[in-house]
């Protein structure tokens, strides 16, 4: 593990394995281009469509902004390979139905 000039201890950070190229507002909520890195660098771009209702779900005051609600939403699907329909666009709606405690886990990464 890295240490400072002082011997002290610190922790790096991983970077995300999600990078949002493109955020565009629609009917109903948001459509995000997202690029994932596989395990073995290679890159897969992914849809992700995020409804008003369940922006409010994870945002009831509306400070976060939809993109972090993406995000989190995404890293809870790579967390579970093949647990999820193979659709075009994926719904942030989508984990609760197939991932076990899915909304708690998405409020954790926020």
């Amino acid at each position: 593990m890295p240490s400072n000039a002082h011997g002290m201890l610190h922790c790096t950070k991983m970077p995300s394995p999600i990078e949002i190229l493109n955020e565009q507002e629609v009917d109903g909520g948001w459509i995000f281009r997202i690029q994932v890195i596989d395990d073995d660098g290679t890159l897969q771009g992914r849809d992700l469509h995020l409804s008003w209702a369940d922006y409010s779900m994870f945002s009831p005051d509306g400070a976060t902004p939809p993109g972090r609600i993406a995000e989190a939403v995404m890293l809870v699907i790579l967390e579970h390979p093949g647990s999820m329909p193979e659709v075009s666009t994926l719904d942030a709606s989508f984990p609760r139905r197939y991932i076990k405690d899915a909304d708690s886990r998405i409020r954790a990464r926020i």
